[in-house]
């Protein structure tokens, strides 16, 4: 989507002291008028936080068996994480310009002419504030202090096409690192093994065994924040959020008594194309098949997706 580009994010009040603003600047007193009295500006922000409510859950096994059942290894995995976030954000409409290019070439020669002067209108602007007949008298008098020739390059934009605007609906939500959340994952699974040891003279079966445990848990307060986000496109209805996973510490110990710690890394997920008409809460399930590290092993896994997207009341 293209934006205007002299149309800053900025209040329906700031909009039109802006339009008056560079109205005065081109001459057009009745255009000023115009914008002064005319419909709420289309751009519409409403601060709007929002909850992401999930859960993440990988479970899977791996066997393999050989030489008739004497050798074997097996391991298994169930890692879970689930949050609530408090996410900040808004929702908004956005007006899009729909023929910037012919705008664009019909006021080459006011803009070529005025790229100079544009840092000393804003500052007008901001110097005024809402102080609209400052900012018409001194955006006047800035202009009849112009060169002939600068006047001749603002007048040749007047009379030109008017924009055409359409309004598209849109909304972003993140974690701020403000707002405290709940992230927490656990983690556990287990191995054992029969293998054939072989050497100059002898052969024998070995076997083996350990045990996985962990946790980790995390506030959103704390840097590095969780990534996560939700976006949302109206015109297609379609949502997309990102589910932070989680880093943790997993502990393991084996049947000969051995242990020690390895870090495990439960990773973000992300979802798109989710259907979302922009009110009200919309939950969804998803599940995806994976392959795990675990241990030595690797393990095919499932991996179930839920999560619910309420946005706050404005």
């Amino acid at each position: 989507m293209t934006r205007n580009p002299l149309l800053p994010h900025l209040s329906a009040p700031a909009l039109r002291r802006l339009a008056a603003g560079l109205a005065a600047m081109l001459g057009l007193a009745s255009t000023a008028a115009g914008a002064a009295g005319s419909d709420p500006s289309p751009f519409d922000y409403r601060n709007v936080g929002a909850t992401l409510t999930y859960s993440i859950e990988i479970s899977g096994q791996a066997h393999d068996s050989r030489s008739n059942g004497d050798l074997w290894s097996k391991a298994d995995v169930n890692r879970r994480v689930e949050g609530t976030l408090h996410l900040a954000g808004q929702q908004e409409h956005m007006t899009a310009v729909d023929n910037p290019q012919e705008l664009i070439a019909h006021t080459a020669r006011a803009r070529q002419a005025m790229a100079a002067d544009l840092p000393t209108i804003q500052r007008i602007v901001e110097e005024c504030g809402d102080d609209e007949a400052c900012m018409n008298t001194r955006m006047m008098a800035y202009v009849k202090g112009m060169s002939s020739d600068k006047r001749a390059a603002l007048a040749s934009a007047t009379g030109g096409p008017a924009a055409k605007l359409s309004r598209h609906a849109i909304g972003a939500w993140g974690v701020d690192g403000k707002t405290a959340c709940s992230i927490h994952a656990t983690s556990k699974g287990a191995s054992s093994y029969r293998s054939l040891a072989q050497g100059e003279g002898y052969a024998e079966y070995v076997t083996g065994a350990e045990q996985r445990h962990g946790q980790g848990s995390s506030d959103c307060r704390h840097d590095p924040y969780p990534d996560g986000s939700a976006k949302w496109d109206g015109d297609k209805n379609l949502l997309e959020l990102r589910l932070p996973g989680l880093a943790l510490t997993e502990q393991w110990k084996s049947a000969d008594g051995k242990h020690g710690a390895r870090k495990i890394v439960i990773p973000d997920i992300e979802l798109e194309h989710l259907t979302w008409s922009g009110k009200g809460p919309q939950s969804g399930q998803q599940v995806r098949h994976v392959s795990v590290p675990a241990g030595d092993a690797s393990v095919p896994a499932t991996m179930t997706i839920r999560w619910t997207f309420t946005p706050n009341r404005a």
